[in-house]
């Protein structure tokens, strides 16, 4: 069993990073998936605006972030219309920040925002450096996230990165679920709500590329291997 690790935020309370793979250590990186729904959109933005900085200290990066043009398909439970993805180091640097006495006075704000919040851990398989971050705001990504073959990724990706190529699209990201978040408060436990198991996000110039892909036969074996697949179109923001 892989040891979780902790990080106290109160005389009563700490965090927990609960590992789902092996090797994964405080040195892992990660990227948080942030799956929501807004509230209040304005308390939102305000919070953003002082989180940022915080991130900013612990090196954290902002990969994606986008809002739902238009679900194509999938279970309606699992749709949000906001996703947001944050690269760490590794984990240490994460929970380094949420000990941070002003992120934990501004996560009321966030919690007050945003409904339906989802939250996890992910290996990003991209190695960042190979793919093109430009975009002009509002682009177009197909999201797919899933419940299913985890292990079919990692040994196909490579297959799935020409198969796009061939679409005139790309692989920007492809995140492994790694890590589940725990709260835990006077010995009792609350995990964070996450139910994926790995989420993909394609680039393409044209939303038409994004047909072809959905037609090509290597990612029907894909869906197929899955026992959930939900896609969307996202408008990038950043």
């Amino acid at each position: 069993m892989i040891k979780p690790i902790e990080q106290k935020i109160s005389s009563n309370s700490k965090i927990v990073v609960k590992p789902l793979v092996s090797g994964f250590d405080l040195n892992t990186p990660v990227c948080a998936i942030n799956w929501f729904d807004l509230k209040v959109t304005w308390l939102y933005n305000l919070y953003t605006i002082i989180a940022s900085k915080i991130v900013a200290k612990v090196e954290g990066k902002l990969y994606f972030k986008g809002t739902l043009h238009s679900k194509i398909e999938g279970p309606e439970i699992e749709r949000r219309d906001n996703l947001m993805i944050v690269c760490y180091a590794g984990s240490h640097l994460f929970l380094q920040m949420v000990k941070i006495k002003l992120f934990q006075m501004i996560s009321i704000l966030r919690i007050a925002a945003v409904k339906q919040f989802c939250f996890g851990f992910t290996q990003n398989l991209i190695d960042k450096s190979t793919i093109n971050n430009n975009f002009r705001k509002g682009q177009l990504y197909l999201v797919h996230h899933f419940q299913g073959e985890k292990d079919w990724i990692k040994e196909n990706l490579p297959a799935l990165q020409s198969v796009a190529y061939e679409h005139n699209t790309e692989v920007f990201f492809c995140g492994i679920t790694s890590a589940n978040l725990v709260r835990e408060k006077s010995g009792k436990q609350q995990a964070a709500e996450f139910f994926m198991d790995g989420i993909i996000v394609f680039s393409a110039d044209v939303e038409e590329s994004f047909d072809e892909l959905r037609n090509n036969q290597i990612y029907k074996i894909f869906k197929k291997k899955n026992k959930t697949n939900s896609l969307y179109l996202f408008a990038r923001q950043y």
